[in-house]
């Protein structure tokens, strides 16, 4: 990718000077930023980067090769459009139980859909700290057991509130694995983004280095450099439907290309339906007022991480090692910020006051108000 340095001047200028000052400020050590937008008939593109991999003389300055673990970005790049694509094949339906995936259910989680665990709407609690108990188990049995322990868990009732949820998403995974019979990053490779050499799940030595540092792992005993931060995706062997997935920032700035050209209809999608992609993109009506659509947000009417000026079309994702995209079909315009704001502590929330400014930067420099 190349940046076109005349029509993002002002957007560089701008750019250059909340980055200096969100690192001063410690919201983070380093980041990259990519931005997409038309220009009359023709695409713009600028990359930029900051700061440094990490704290501490050992760590370079951050270069637009820079790898970041993406987190919770795997929901929708990759968990949610490889359901599309099996949709697609109809192997899959989005409103069929999870009794139908798995033995053994129970009959209250039986209700519980595809589409309910893609709009957050299961009923699934967020979080649990299940790799305590994981590394206790034999690794090739961890996955299964996994899922045994989600599906016990105490959930409301599906459908009937929004409840962001990570367990939700690995259970998505794991679908997307029996179906399929691959490991969920095999699948994706193949079918999503292996055009994409930078997006990459478990990465080797050699990429490892090129990886931006994330926290001080309290249970690892170590800074994580090349190594998922995600503790429950760690335990069950570093690919997981909610986290996993590797990349910088051009590798993800043309994933977005895609889904925007996709969404634009400028081209037809092979690997899964149009109408199912741009449903997955929008806000879902019964999703009792909440942000969701299926694996992708949209932006909240006040006080979004997006900021004020993004249209309320958008669709994004948000990582919480301090990653981002958004796409924005009205003003055809992306966005994506990589940080590692959890570098040396996932404590750090700075970053929060810092997103809707990034945003509101990008667009009003561009004169796209």
């Amino acid at each position: 990718m190349q940046n076109d340095t005349f029509f993002y001047k002002d957007t560089k200028r701008e750019l250059d000077d909340i980055f200096c000052k969100a690192m001063e400020m410690k919201i983070f050590p380093g980041a990259t930023v990519g931005i997409s937008a038309r220009d009359k008939e023709k695409r713009q593109l600028f990359l930029g980067n900051f700061g440094k991999m990490g704290t501490g003389k050992k760590y370079t300055l951050v270069s637009p090769g820079t790898i970041y673990d993406l987190a919770s970005l795997t929901k929708p790049l990759v968990t949610t459009l490889s359901l599309l694509s099996l949709l697609s094949e109809q192997k899959i339906s989005l409103d069929q139980g999870l009794g139908s995936c798995f033995d053994g259910v129970k009959k209250e989680k039986k209700e519980i859909t595809i589409r309910h665990l893609l709009n957050h709407s299961s009923g699934l609690p967020d979080h649990r700290p299940y790799f305590k108990e994981l590394v206790k188990i034999k690794e090739q049995e961890r996955k299964r057991v996994l899922v045994q322990w989600i599906l016990a868990e105490k959930a409301e009732p599906p459908g009937k509130m929004s409840i962001y949820s990570d367990l939700g998403f690995f259970i998505l995974g794991e679908v997307i694995e029996k179906i399929t019979g691959k490991p969920l990053n095999v699948f994706a490779k193949e079918k999503l983004y292996k055009h994409i050499e930078s997006l990459d799940f478990k990465l080797g030595d050699e990429k490892k280095i090129l990886c931006a540092a994330t926290e001080r792992c309290p249970w690892r005993k170590r800074v994580l450099q090349g190594e998922v931060h995600d503790q429950n995706t760690s335990a069950v062997g570093g690919v997981s439907g909610q986290a996993g997935l590797f990349g910088d920032v051009a590798g993800v700035l043309t994933f977005c290309e895609g889904i925007l050209g996709q969404w634009k209809e400028r081209e037809a999608p092979k690997e899964y339906d149009v109408g199912a992609l741009k449903e997955a993109l929008t806000r879902q009506k019964n999703s009792n007022n909440s942000t969701w659509g299926l694996g992708f947000d949209t932006p909240r009417d006040k006080d979004s991480s997006a900021g004020k000026y993004l249209s309320r079309l958008s669709a994004g994702h948000l990582g919480f090692t301090g990653t981002s995209f958004w796409i924005d079909p009205e003003r055809d315009l992306i966005i994506v910020l990589l940080t590692n704001r959890i570098h040396p502590t996932s404590a750090n929330n700075k970053i929060k006051e810092f997103r809707p400014l990034f945003h509101d930067t990008v667009v009003s420099s561009l004169g796209l108000i």
